[in-house]
C-alpha cells in the first residue's frame, strides 16, 4: 500500500463529498486492483471463488429474529411494570 501511495497519491482514496453524511473514508476500486495486480506479479496473492449468498432466506430469519427480540423485550418490560 505504501508504495501504490507513493505512485498515486491522494487519488487512491475515496473521500466523501462536502454536504453528505460521511462515515469515514476507503480506498478506491482501481486501487484496489492496483494491489491485487502487484501483488499477483509478487506471488503474494490467493484467488478466492466468490459464492453468492441467497438474500431472501437469510432476510425472513433475520425480520424473525429481530421480532422474536422486540417481543421478548416487551414481555420483560411489561412484567417488570405494575
Amino acid at each position: 500500500m505504501e508504495e501504490l501511495k507513493r505512485e498515486a497519491g491522494d487519488e487512491m482514496w475515496w473521500i466523501p463529498r462536502r454536504g453528505t453524511n460521511p462515515r469515514g473514508f476507503g480506498i478506491r476500486s482501481k486501487a484496489v486492483r492496483e494491489l491485487i495486480e502487484k501483488a499477483k506479479r509478487k506471488g503474494n496473492f490467493a484467488t478466492v471463488r466468490y459464492q453468492p449468498i441467497n438474500i431472501d432466506g437469510i432476510r425472513g430469519k433475520y425480520w424473525k429474529e429481530w421480532y422474536d427480540v422486540l417481543k421478548r423485550l416487551a414481555l420483560e418490560f411489561k412484567k417488570g411494570t405494575p
